[in-house]
């Protein structure tokens, strides 16, 4: 029975049993911040739970949800490869209840007849976990199921379980554990596997993690790992050992040529285990949309890929190979292929992940032998001590951070490999440093303006509980008529503060485009007319909540604004603002008005950033561009998108032409609203990044754009018209970026620069037609010039320059030193001769007399040349140099260059000369 069989018998068992089949969503959890990754089954359901978000038709669900656990609460990355079952990647068999659809006999009951039933597993060889609170979950098992009452076994906090550290549902969960060895006289961890965990989700928790009362409804969330249940159904030890493991392992040895004899050692087979692991987790990472980055999900990515990279290298020299050749990327169109039936996007998007993946593997194997070597050096300088039967070797803090900061090693690298060798590392050093160093770099969040778009915890905590909703109606209204539902002052600027409207024009911030401004209006007593707030951002804080930032722009300030709303209010009603009812403060009406000038120009730049996506694919190929991000503003448009390099110049000028002529076309664009299955059949692009609801909007640009969207497009194809691409660049390993203007900002361009050539050519004395030649003219004069001032340059070094001791054509290993005074130098730099200049003449002299070392002082600058002739190193000799004469300087051993602290004299060069011999310099051998 092998992996895809079980996946669809899964499926097959809870639709026969009246579930909903559920696509696995992406891996980047949609709308919800305190997630890094989707790490469970449920999570797509979270708002299901909660009650916020209606449940799958029938009120349940079973679904294959691919998972990665390597941040945060969930984190299994230092296990991968070390344990049987610890994994990055992994996918979670799970069936759902909502609403109190079905109860807990049902939830217990279909699990225990799929594994016993249909997966055929002997009920002698499980047994099953409680609660010790939960009496019913007991009974149910042992007078319904009938598990013997020595099989059922009570736990305390092992059996709650909370998805992590935020807001969000919980409940008491019973396990199902399959015997491993079948022997009593075996302990609990060595004979007990856990393979399934059926929750009872009945309780929520708020974001501080304290309980907050219980749901609408009993909701069942269960969910079994697929890699352990294969690993029971085909009798292996190991995860590592199941069919697709074992798959992708041969593939990679089949890569290397590694033999089964070098497999036989443990730290080979580590290594083996830890690249097949995160080849599947690096695969899915990208197709799905994550890129390497610094920050974020993008960093987590990072330290998997370079984790593998690491053990990669590893394998590499265990077949002999080298370990500075990459290799991942050849093997992950394996992993597409091993799960193509399971995943079939993933093929689709195979070209674009192998791209990302390659890059990063060439940009980390630049650094990575250095950083080995460096920590090398460290074990082997302390190799006496772990001899001497010293205390246990810890890499100090400062080289950790140094192989951070400067060779790219995450963190948890560095303690792997001090792992191997029997070390430590010194983290809270480590931490230390890293805290100092974002402490120095980092503004203070609550200071900068971006951070304040949006309330602190403690307001946007009030109104979560408060459920504050507001309804977005700027499609088609721009000014509407509406209710106050939230209003809070900035605790740090009493003339700023946020707001929440029950109909809300202004569109926030998601999908790319950026919050609307514009201003609301609010008719208070005192005021012969309505008061008017600016709007500077809109943001969702939480789902169907969009905030406003406001502010005031005169003497009044948002503070009391706040005041005068609450003497409104009936007494007594409440101590803050903030705290208000939705419903009291709904009294208060307000007249919003976003910026239309500037939505127009944004509604361009969104719809220009389609026909741009949907250029990109026709000339690059479209399983070739997958889009990685956008930013669209009234200034410009910005599109990341995946591609393996940079576009040459005939592809952007085709790709501006292709939206140039579309824009220029009778196409309307459409936007319809249908559900998520009828999108998929008419060829819609979707985002894994995006969260989308039941019913989309489908928005269609042109003839050949279709895109899943909720921004704000223009009406007219020609508004787009003219497009220009303004430049092209890399953002991250296989990720380019095009950043472009269209429409009236396009227009406002041309003007700029028509204004700017018209400047020019008057400066030049020319028109504007002729400018180019013009330029190209003055180009040619001044290159002429610049090469008769170079050779004026070394016509006055050769005139004035002093030779100790005076060269000959077979003087040996001897160091000459040439000396031009102070005034002459100056007279040089005052003809603006580039310092270039100076060791072009010194290298001339190189050139004439290759058996001896060249010194050329000239003023304070000191430079050296040699070669392997003369058997002395230049930068061994500037030192020599320098430790008679005070400067600073260093090189190789053909060229070094310095400055003096201090002018020296022609006399003081010519003894130098003289009491220099060879024995003090001599080249080293070559690593």
């Amino acid at each position: 029975m092998n992996a895809q069989h079980v996946r669809k018998s899964f499926v097959e068992f809870f639709k026969i049993r009246g579930h909903t089949h559920v696509p696995s969503s992406s891996l980047i959890p949609q709308g919800d911040p305190t997630l890094l990754f989707t790490n469970s089954g449920m999570v797509q359901f979270k708002d299901c739970f909660l009650g916020t978000r209606a449940a799958p038709e029938k009120n349940s669900a079973v679904s294959v949800q691919r998972c990665v656990r390597a941040g945060g609460k969930h984190n299994d990355l230092d296990n991968v490869g070390y344990t049987p079952r610890h994994h990055t990647f992994f996918e979670m068999l799970g069936n759902f209840a909502f609403n109190g659809r079905f109860q807990k006999e049902d939830g217990i009951r279909f699990a225990w007849e799929f594994l016993t039933q249909d997966m055929r597993l002997p009920e002698g060889r499980l047994a099953v976990s409680v609660h010790e609170s939960d009496k019913h979950s007991w009974d149910l098992w042992h007078h319904k199921i009938g598990v013997p009452a020595d099989k059922i076994f009570r736990f305390d906090s092992d059996n709650v379980w909370m998805m992590g550290d935020g807001a969000g549902p919980y409940g008491y969960c019973t396990e199902i554990f399959w015997d491993k060895t079948g022997n009593p006289g075996d302990s609990h961890d060595d004979r007990w596997l856990e393979i399934w965990n059926v929750v009872f989700m009945q309780f929520r928790k708020d974001a501080s993690g304290l309980h907050a009362g219980d749901l609408p409804a009993l909701c069942i969330d269960t969910g079994m790992g697929l890699e352990r249940l294969m690993s029971v159904l085909q009798n292996v030890r190991s995860n590592y050992e199941t069919d697709e493991f074992q798959a992708l392992i041969g593939a990679i040895c089949a890569r290397l040529g590694l033999s089964q004899e070098a497999r036989l050692s443990a730290k080979v087979e580590t290594a083996l285990r830890v690249v097949a692991d995160h080849l599947r987790a690096m695969t899915f990472l990208v197709a799905d949309g994550v890129v390497p980055k610094n920050v974020g999900r993008g960093y987590v990515l990072r330290r998997i890929m370079r984790r593998a990279i690491r053990y990669g290298a590893e394998l590499q020299r265990a077949a002999g190979l080298s370990s500075s050749a990459p290799f991942l990327s050849d093997l992950c169109p394996v992993v597409a292929e091993i799960m193509r039936e399971a995943y079939p996007y993933v093929m689709e998007r195979i070209d674009s992940v192998c791209s990302i993946v390659n890059g990063e593997e060439l940009s980390f194997l630049r650094t990575l032998d250095q950083g080995l070597g460096m920590l090398n050096s460290f074990f082997v300088s302390k190799a006496a001590a772990v001899q001497n039967d010293a205390p246990q070797v810890t890499i100090p803090a400062d080289l950790a951070f140094d192989l951070h900061d400067t060779f790219g090693f995450p963190i948890d690298l560095t303690a792997t490999i001090a792992r191997d060798a029997g070390a430590l590392v010194d983290l809270p050093g480590f931490d230390q440093l890293m805290n100092k160093q974002k402490a120095t770099s980092k503004q203070n969040s609550l200071q900068g303006s971006a951070s304040r778009s949006v309330p602190p915890p403690p307001i946007r905590e009030l109104w979560m509980k408060a459920a504050l909703k507001s309804s977005f109606v700027g499609y088609d209204n721009l000014k509407v008529l509406s209710s106050i539902v939230g209003l809070a002052v900035d605790p740090l600027d009493s003339n700023s503060g946020w707001m929440v409207l029950s109909e809300c024009p202004f569109y926030a911030e998601s999908g790319g485009q950026v919050g609307d401004k514009g201003y609301v209006e609010l008719v208070l007593p005192g005021f012969e007319k309505p008061y008017r707030l600016i709007v500077d951002d809109a943001q969702h804080v939480f789902e169907d909540c969009t905030v406003l930032r406001i502010r005031s722009e005169d003497a009044w300030s948002v503070r009391a604004v706040a005041d005068t709303v609450m003497e409104l209010l009936p007494a007594n009603t409440t101590e803050t603002v903030e705290a208000v009812s939705p419903v009291l403060l709904s009294a208060i009406k307000a007249t919003a008005q976003v910026d239309e000038r500037r939505r127009a120009l944004i509604r361009v730049h969104h719809s220009a950033t389609h026909l741009l996506h949907a250029a990109l694919r026709r000339e690059l190929g479209a399983h070739q561009v997958v889009q990685a991000g956008s930013h669209v503003d009234d200034s410009r448009l910005r599109f990341d998108f995946t591609f393996s390099r940079a576009l040459t110049a005939e592809e952007l000028h085709r790709v501006q032409e292709d939206v140039q002529s579309v824009s220029q076309g009778s196409s309307a664009i459409s936007v319809r609203e249908m559900s998520m299955e009828q999108a998929s059949r008419s060829g819609a692009v979707a985002l894994f990044s995006e969260k989308y609801k039941d019913l989309v909007r489908v928005v269609s640009v042109g003839d050949g754009s279709i895109e899943l969207c909720g921004g704000t497009h223009t009406k007219s194809l020609n508004d787009i018209y003219p497009f220009r691409i303004l430049n092209e660049g890399s953002v991250a390993a296989g990720v380019r970026r095009i950043e472009a203007v269209a429409g009236a900002a396009c227009v406002r361009l041309l003007l700029d620069e028509s204004a700017i050539a018209h400047r020019v050519a008057t400066t030049l004395r020319t028109t504007v037609p002729l400018v180019e030649n013009r330029v190209h003219a003055l180009a040619d004069k001044s290159e002429a010039y610049e090469a008769s001032i170079v050779d004026l340059g070394k016509t006055l070094l050769r005139a004035s320059c002093q030779s100790y001791p005076q060269p000959s054509s077979d003087a040996l290993g001897i160091v000459i030193v040439h000396f031009v005074d102070a005034e002459v130098a100056q007279k040089v730099v005052s003809a603006k001769v580039s310092m270039d200049v100076p060791r072009m003449f010194g290298q001339d002299l190189a050139n004439a007399r290759p058996l001896a070392a060249q010194l050329l002082v000239v003023g304070l600058r000191v430079f050296c040349f040699s070669t392997t002739r003369s058997g002395l190193a230049a930068n061994q000799v500037l030192q020599q140099f320098f430790a008679v004469h005070s400067g600073k300087g260093g090189g190789s051993a053909e060229f070094a260059s310095g400055r003096l602290n201090h002018t020296v004299s022609s006399h003081e060069c010519e003894q130098f000369a003289s009491s220099t011999n060879r024995k003090t310099a001599v080249r080293p051998n070559p690593l």
